[in-house]
């Protein structure tokens, strides 16, 4: 059961962070959606911010649990290592979410240069 609530909160967080954006879909049907490099770009920044956001509220989320599970372990080996391998995994997320940030720069210079 605790497990099923994990991943209903899980859900639900990633349905907060992805409603925005798909509200933001404006096209109508039979309408391009890409007209010009531009927009693409454009594309590509918003989906990659989404994707950062995302990442980085889980990586918190970890690092919370982490914390918890490291309060809570009572001396027990078996938590503390499951607690520090939570917390690497949680600044990987993180430096995944700071890459996805400058990702969108790197493709407006690539685009830029061959325009």
């Amino acid at each position: 059961m605790k497990k099923i609530l994990s991943i209903l909160t899980l859900i639900s967080l990633a349905a907060v962070f992805m409603f925005p954006a798909l509200m933001s879909v404006s096209a109508a049907p039979g309408d391009p959606i890409v007209t010009n490099p531009t927009q693409v770009t454009d594309m590509i920044k918003a989906l990659t911010i989404w994707f950062a956001e995302i990442v980085l509220a889980v990586a918190i989320i970890f690092i919370l649990i982490s914390a918890w599970t490291f309060l809570t372990a009572g001396g027990n080996p078996e938590n503390v290592t499951k607690a520090r391998q939570m917390l690497v995994y949680a600044l990987v997320g993180i430096a995944v979410a700071i890459l996805a940030w400058g990702l969108p720069t790197l493709i407006e210079n690539i685009f830029a240069e061959n325009l």
